[in-house]
């Protein structure tokens, strides 16, 4: 409980812990070490998380949870686990690959704008819901035979075969 007063103080507190209620205020902070980490623990609710150098690797973890929230890997690589809300657009100058499902929706997404667009799949589609009304169509490829079906009666609206005919359904 021993006040320090001055300008030119050059404290070393050695292995001890620092403990103030006040605001820890610096123009600049280094935490170095091995692994170093800053800890943010919320002593009214949870999450709390660490901000660490784990190796090369920028990593925000939920401590709480015991899992990795987002990450810049050392060869520039972001890996954000989780869903990822941008507000204002997602501009990417490079290619985009899903191994997942792809969801855009008028209300959250606006408009897709690609220079080329490749689905690559056994039997690869691209559904269409219209969440006002019925029907909802899928455009696909099965077996090499583009098909436009009406999804909600189970029925192939339009078909392109492989030898080219094509049937109007």
């Amino acid at each position: 409980s021993a006040a320090i007063a001055g300008t030119k103080i050059s404290p070393d507190f050695g292995s001890q812990n620092i403990v103030t209620t006040g605001t820890l205020g610096s123009g600049n902070i280094e935490i170095s070490g091995t692994l170093p980490v800053l800890s943010f623990t919320d002593t009214n609710s949870n999450p709390d998380y660490q901000v660490k150098n784990s190796d090369g690797t920028f990593l925000i973890r939920d401590t709480v949870n015991n899992a990795d929230r987002f990450q810049i890997g050392t060869d520039g690589t972001v890996d954000v686990t989780g869903n990822l809300d941008v507000g204002a657009g997602v501009d990417v100058t490079g290619n985009i690959t899903a191994t997942g499902t792809v969801t855009a929706s008028h209300s959250t997404f606006g408009n897709l704008t690609a220079q080329g667009l490749t689905l690559s799949n056994t039997n690869a589609s691209i559904n269409f819901t219209d969440t006002n009304d019925n029907p909802d169509y899928v455009l696909g490829a099965d077996g090499g035979v583009l098909k436009i079906t009406d999804s909600t009666n189970n029925a192939d609206r339009f078909v392109v075969n492989t030898d080219g005919h094509i049937d109007i359904g």
